[in-house]
C-alpha cells in the first residue's frame, strides 16, 4: 500500500521544482523572479512575481480496499505579476510556462489578467496527473529526478530511455 498521505505536501513540493526551473531560465534575462503561495502579503511587493497555488484536484486509481490515494489529476494555477508592462508579463508566463511543461503539466488556460494600477497580471492553469509512485522529470542545466515521496531531488537518476 501507497502511503495515504503523499500528496499533502504535493503542491509545496512542485513550488519548489516550478522555482528551480523559472530561476534556471530566467538566468540569461535582465529578471530576478520572486516566488510564493501566498496571493497577499504584508511585506512590499517584489517584482516579477510568481504566484504559485494548487487548485482542488480529484483523486483516481483507486482500488478495491480504498484506503489509499494513488493518484491525483493535480490542477495548479500560477498567477504572473509584473510592474513594468502588459508585454513583460506575457513574456514571464511564457517563461512560467516552459517550466510548467517541463514538469509535465498540459496547460489548458493562458490568459492575461488585465491591470490594475501600475501592476499587469497574466493567469496560466494547468493539469497532470500524478501518482504515488511518480517521479517527476525535468531537464534544465543538469537533470533531476524529483521523486513524488521525497523532498530533496536526486541527482544522477534518469527515467528510462533518458540517458
Amino acid at each position: 500500500m501507497s502511503n495515504a498521505f503523499w500528496f499533502a505536501s504535493l503542491e509545496s513540493r512542485l513550488c519548489t521544482i516550478f522555482e528551480t526551473l523559472v530561476t534556471d531560465l530566467l538566468s540569461e534575462t535582465e529578471y530576478t523572479p520572486y516566488f510564493g503561495m501566498e496571493a497577499q502579503s504584508n511585506t512590499d511587493a517584489e517584482f516579477p512575481y510568481f504566484y504559485f497555488h494548487e487548485l482542488p484536484s480529484a483523486e483516481y486509481g483507486g482500488d478495491l480496499q480504498n484506503d489509499a490515494i494513488h493518484a491525483v489529476l493535480e490542477n495548479i494555477e500560477v498567477q504572473v505579476s509584473a510592474n513594468t508592462s502588459r508585454q513583460d508579463a506575457k513574456l514571464l508566463s511564457s517563461y512560467a510556462m516552459l517550466a510548467l511543461k517541463e514538469m509535465r503539466f498540459e496547460v489548458y488556460l493562458s490568459s492575461d489578467l488585465g491591470q490594475s494600477g501600475n501592476v499587469y497580471r497574466s493567469v496560466i492553469r494547468c493539469r497532470r496527473m500524478i501518482g504515488s509512485e511518480d517521479s517527476l522529470w525535468t531537464q534544465s542545466t543538469s537533470s533531476l529526478l524529483y521523486p513524488a515521496d521525497s523532498l530533496e531531488p536526486e541527482t544522477n537518476l534518469y527515467p528510462l530511455g533518458a540517458q
